[in-house]
């Protein structure tokens, strides 16, 4: 696994990921996780820090690899806030009441895709195995956002929803945003079906997120997703896409096209440290 635009970082036996554009931000902390570093052995497709919270494996495995991978990047696990998706366009506000829910505690939340917040030191956590994690920095307020974007939630414009929640909450402006979105699946990866890409084609236009080769059909979630930013006027300088493929890197992240459906799930988490 080789990456130009993310940090690939080891420690304590856990491998991880940080974006190289969020280093100059000196108020959060951010990280990716891997498949390397955990305790999960059912199959070869959950191995081995899977932090899936549905996947068939013990609880025991999730929280011990929870554990593992906050303890390698510097979170408290104590405080984690976990999403439960669903495909879905709701977006939690993550305040102190929340702290724990998903690992420790049971969420008394359902259908949430997203998460903001304001509030320092509560890690939030969008879990991803192709699906698109795209997260947001206000620099001006000091607030984030992650985003799990599936092709509905990216349909659906997911990314914009939480972009437009974060200005009525915490009044973010989009020329104060700077963006990630993580590793998730590749275009060359991503056959859909004519159906979905023509209703794709129907919806954003023309674009090279939108691609028919050899009478079959393509989408780059990931530009998609940039473009949708784009649209909300954050500036194109400002959005930064991975250039790992869950899919093409199945041997080092999880991917539901690559692994199958018994795979493991990756979590991305960022938090305000100050």
């Amino acid at each position: 696994m080789y990456s130009e635009n993310m940090n690939i970082l080891t420690q304590n036996g856990v491998t991880f990921l940080k974006f190289k554009a969020l280093e100059d931000i000196d108020f959060i902390n951010q990280a990716i996780s891997t498949r390397h570093g955990g305790v999960s052995m059912q199959n070869e497709a959950i191995k081995s820090l899977n932090l899936g919270l549905s996947c068939g494996d013990s609880h025991e495995n999730i929280v011990e690899n929870y554990r593992r991978f906050f303890e390698a990047s510097g979170f408290d696990i104590n405080r984690a806030v976990c999403s439960k998706q669903t495909h879905g366009t709701n977006i939690l506000y993550a305040t102190e009441k929340d702290c724990s829910k998903g690992i420790f505690k049971e969420r008394d939340y359902d259908s949430i895709d997203a998460i903001i917040t304001d509030k320092k030191n509560i890690p939030i956590v969008i879990h991803s195995a192709d699906c698109v994690p795209v997260t947001l920095i206000d620099t001006k307020n000091k607030a984030i956002g992650s985003a799990h974007c599936g092709w509905r939630g990216t349909f659906a414009s997911l990314a914009e929803k939480m972009f437009r929640e974060m200005n009525c909450r915490f009044s973010t402006k989009p020329e104060d945003i700077i963006s990630v979105i993580g590793p998730c699946i590749c275009q060359n990866c991503y056959e859909v079906s004519e159906d979905l890409y023509n209703q794709f084609l129907e919806k954003f236009g023309k674009t090279e997120g939108i691609a028919k080769k050899d009478n079959k059909y393509y989408l780059d979630l990931a530009l998609i997703n940039r473009l949708i930013l784009i649209k909300c006027d954050v500036p194109e300088s400002n959005i930064t896409i991975s250039d790992l493929c869950t899919c093409c890197n199945k041997q080092d992240l999880y991917s539901h096209r690559g692994l199958g459906p018994e795979r493991g799930i990756l979590a991305s988490v960022i938090e305000i440290t100050n």
